[in-house]
């Protein structure tokens, strides 16, 4: 009887289940390892975002720098890069009628705000009667955080375009263009540079001398009124 009394009981406290503080223990301990998992979800899937986005940038400056190279390789004539009375920064260049894809002297224009952070551009024929409007070529560019130059004797870089004259030494006007583009998610940033060659300019080129030295072209090319809104 004692025996059979034993083996009830075992049987019987085996189909209890849990008691109410080893019931509580588990669901804590259920609970603990689900936020550390889904914490580890939410993570991975930010830095996917993150990691997106940040490709995304890098694919716009690869962008902008393949059509400034198509665009400016022919080009004739480059003006000295300026700034307008509202912040913008400009840059000009001339592509001559046997380059242009259209067949006529063409005029081309790039324009950073950057109050807006867009970078933008526009093309006409020189001979044309009005200016286009400016077309979105990428968005979220920033100010460049780090304008100075390898070498601490040069001057610091202009940020976004800098024009190197042509000189006897250097017979080909050239510009070097800075670009920085933030991420949307994460405000991770992509900072490249470029060179890019006019390779039908001269040291006679228009806008190619600045005698006075203020960065203005004496004889700047496709210059009219309100070019530089």
């Amino acid at each position: 009887m004692t025996g059979a009394a034993g083996r009830a009981r075992a049987v019987a406290s085996r189909e209890a289940g849990l008691s109410l503080p080893e019931l509580l223990v588990a669901m804590l301990i259920l609970t603990v390892v689900s936020s550390v998992f889904m914490a580890g979800v939410v993570q991975m899937s930010r830095n996917t975002v993150e990691s997106e986005v940040t490709v995304d940038a890098a694919d716009s400056v690869r962008r902008v720098f393949q059509r400034l190279d198509k665009e400016m390789r022919y080009a004739d004539a480059v003006n000295f890069p300026g700034t307008s009375g509202t912040g913008r920064h400009y840059l000009e260049f001339r592509v001559p009628a046997v380059a242009a894809r259209s067949g006529a002297t063409t005029c081309v224009q790039w324009r950073w705000d950057p109050t807006t952070k867009l970078l933008e551009s526009r093309t006409w024929a020189e001979s044309a009667p009005s200016l286009p409007a400016f077309g979105t070529v990428a968005e979220n560019m920033v100010m460049g955080t780090d304008p100075s130059p390898i070498d601490p004797d040069d001057p610091p870089y202009p940020y976004p375009f800098g024009l190197e004259v042509a000189s006897p030494e250097h017979p080909r006007q050239s510009v070097t263009v800075r670009i920085q583009m933030r991420a949307a998610v994460g405000k991770r940033d992509v900072q490249s540079q470029s060179l890019f060659v006019a390779r039908n300019s001269t040291v006679d080129s228009a806008g190619n001398t600045d005698t006075n030295g203020d960065k203005v072209s004496d004889s700047p090319a496709c210059w009219r009124a309100g070019v530089r809104p």
